[in-house]
């Protein structure tokens, strides 16, 4: 066993680094929450400097001093450890390296609860030029779009509970009061990450204004993050790259990483990911690749409909990490998509060739390629001990014709194994 002192002075047996730590803020429904995949919470009006304390956030670190587990916040990961697998609370423990991650207050007292975040993750707009099948429109203005003209679809209302969310009417007055708010104290300094997300990234006008923040704020601790589907021209993605060299080399920050969203490879997952060029993303995503000072990382929705196509990316990973080093190898991350196309609804038996080509597969080359293995055995169980849901796989099959009429395009072709389950 390990005598390595842990980074996160908190260890009890439910702790999590992101409850300390991080804070999503959701601009356009002007909400919050610790860690992307817990309940989000309303930013009062009056008082947005406090989004990372609220009383919410507050009680679930109170629990977690007592090892338990936050009600109604944490189920993603209480699942997983229920079943005696590896979830992403663990996960971030067991990668944090930089003890500057944690919120400075834990210097003075390890079980403080009101904290300064080091890690803030961003929604600004849902603008979008992709309305992917599993998506909806509070995060895609092309969901928006097509609702508008053909109609809601009361099967994503019921199955979607942030779809119910009231467009932000403070959206200017918060987003004003975010970047002040990064200005008083020298918060700006203090972060560690400073992840962007969308909508699309590329496609915001937020992105300018997040690259011109930095520029003038300079901060060489800092990763800036951006979560993206890769899809643009040549001339807008080569005057981001620029830019964001720019950042670098004049040590405005510390790095750049671009995580590119992509689940398979082939016309699933054009299908899915409605609007994506599959050839456009992987000329850009290749562009990424040649640049020494970006890290650049895959992210995957481990989806029913892209499932079976899931080793084809992975071979492709082994091609781009072909003479990397290992600090530059391709960070593979994913989560399991828990509402709309579920793999779990499959029951078991489904996927088991799929899994075994997978494990032929994943390449454990470092550390930190080990805790992604053992985060996808743990969504392999899951999906493994799962029952299966008729009800759900019908009520799937049913969505997706809905779209094909909507969209001019033919799940049975491209699925004909979902037919018969």
């Amino acid at each position: 066993m390990s005598s390595k002192k842990p980074l996160f002075p908190i260890q009890t047996a439910t702790s999590c680094l992101l409850k300390w730590n991080w804070s999503s803020i959701y601009f356009q429904s002007g909400t919050t929450s610790s860690c992307h995949r817990t309940t989000k919470i309303k930013i009062p009006e009056d008082n947005f400097s406090g989004f990372h304390n609220l009383e919410e956030k507050l009680d679930d670190r109170k629990q977690m001093l007592k090892g338990e587990w936050p009600k109604n916040t944490c189920d993603y990961c209480k699942k997983f450890e229920d079943n005696g697998q590896y979830s992403d609370r663990m996960n971030q423990l067991a990668q944090q390296t930089d003890p500057y991650i944690n919120p400075p207050e834990l210097k003075e007292n390890p079980q403080a609860i009101e904290v300064t975040p080091t890690f803030i993750e961003v929604y600004f707009r849902n603008t979008c030029n992709m309305s992917c099948v599993y998506c909806e429109p509070h995060f895609s203005s092309k969901w928006e779009e097509e609702l508008k003209l053909h109609g809601d679809i009361e099967f994503l209302k019921k199955s979607k509970e942030i779809y119910k969310d009231q467009p932000n009417a403070l959206y200017d007055q918060q987003k004003k009061e975010f970047w002040k708010y990064l200005e008083e104290k020298d918060r700006f300094k203090i972060l560690r990450w400073f992840s962007l997300l969308g909508g699309e990234p590329l496609v915001i006008p937020e992105l300018e204004e997040c690259l011109d923040f930095w520029n003038s704020h300079p901060n060489d601790k800092l990763t800036f993050q951006m979560v993206t589907n890769l899809k643009a021209n040549d001339y807008r993605f080569d005057n981001f790259l620029n830019r964001i060299q720019e950042l670098i080399e004049n040590k405005k920050v510390y790095q750049f990483k671009v995580i590119a969203s992509i689940d398979c490879l082939g016309p699933e997952i054009e299908y899915v990911r409605n609007g994506l060029d599959l050839a456009q993303w992987t000329k850009n995503f290749e562009k990424l690749l040649k640049i020494n000072n970006i890290s650049v990382g895959i992210n995957s929705a481990i989806s029913i409909l892209t499932l079976h196509k899931f080793p084809d990316l992975l071979e492709k990973i082994i091609e781009w990490n072909k003479g990397r080093k290992n600090v530059d190898r391709i960070v593979h991350s994913f989560n399991i998509d828990n509402l709309l196309t579920d793999p779990r609804m499959a029951g078991p038996g489904v996927f088991d060739e799929t899994f075994n080509k997978c494990d032929k597969l994943f390449e454990v080359k470092n550390p930190r390629e080990l805790h992604i293995k053992k985060h996808w055995d743990g969504i392999v169980q899951q999906i493994k001990g799962s029952t299966k849901n008729q009800s759900k796989i019908n009520d799937l099959k049913n969505y997706l014709s809905m779209l094909d009429i909507r969209r001019n395009t033919d799940w049975k072709k491209l699925f004909p194994w979902l037919i018969e389950l």
